[in-house]
C-alpha cells in the first residue's frame, strides 16, 4: 500500500528483499490502490513470486519486508 511504501521510506521502483521462512528475494516495489496496509502483493507462477516464500503447509505465512542500502 502507499502507507506501507512511505513508512519503508522507498517509491515505486525501489527494490526491496522479501523474506519468509522459506527464503527470499529482491524485487522492485509497485504500490497499488485497493491492497490493504500491511499486505504484500506477488504473482504465483514461474518466474521469483509467491510460490517462492509460501508455505503450503502454513495456514498463513508472514513475510517481511526489507529495504536494500
Amino acid at each position: 500500500s502507499a502507507t506501507d511504501i512511505q513508512r519503508l521510506g522507498v517509491t515505486n521502483g525501489t527494490e526491496v528483499r522479501v523474506t519468509s521462512a522459506k527464503g527470499s528475494f529482491v524485487i522492485p516495489v509497485v504500490s497499488r490502490r485497493g491492497v490493504a496496509d500491511g499486505t504484500a502483493v506477488l504473482a504465483v507462477g514461474d518466474t521469483l513470486g509467491a510460490n517462492e516464500l509460501i508455505d503450503a503447509g502454513a495456514v498463513v505465512t508472514d513475510v517481511q519486508v526489507e529495504t536494500i542500502r
